[in-house]
């Protein structure tokens, strides 16, 4: 999940977002995603998608991962959330996907050296850090539902935190 240098892989925030899921499990009907609620009130919602890539013996997959692949889009995913308690909340994203805590793609992107300077290891950690990419305050009305569309492209994930203040 780690390289040697220290650089998360994207594995290591895929991991890093099931260890924030609250304890309890609620109800979601969706089966790539879970919503779960913790002691305070706070929810998160974990979802993704999963594509396999690599076309079928066509290429040895050796061969095949050390290029750039973007990832292609799976169109809009809408999240609605009903049974929040009414009050104001801060929402955080977080993601993982391509060039987005890819730190591989940025390795790519520097045409592959063989040893990474210092320099482009702490590049690579700056833009790989695992933020959020967007931050923002919700206000909850009574009964209201949290609606929420993101773009979903193939291999994506997504952890949203939906902290109660």
């Amino acid at each position: 999940m780690l390289n040697t240098q220290g650089i998360n892989k994207p594995a290591y925030y895929s991991y890093k977002f099931l260890n924030e899921l609250g304890k309890s499990e609620l109800q979601n009907s969706d089966e790539n995603s879970w919503i779960c609620k913790d002691d305070k009130g706070s929810v998160q919602i974990l979802l993704w998608d999963f594509t396999y890539t690599l076309p079928q013996d066509s290429i040895n997959n050796q061969e095949y991962y050390i290029r750039d692949l973007p990832a292609l889009p799976k169109g809009k995913v809408q999240i609605n959330l009903s049974g929040l308690a009414k009050g104001k909340y801060q929402l955080e994203i977080y993601k993982v996907g391509y060039k987005v805590n890819d730190a591989y793609a940025d390795y790519l992107a520097l045409k592959r050296p063989a040893q990474l300077t210092k320099a482009q290891v702490e590049q690579i950690k700056k833009q790989n850090d695992g933020s959020p990419f967007m931050v923002e305050d919700v206000k909850i009305k009574n009964k209201q539902t949290f609606v929420k569309e993101l773009d979903m492209r193939e291999n994506d994930v997504y952890l949203l935190k939906i902290i109660k203040k």
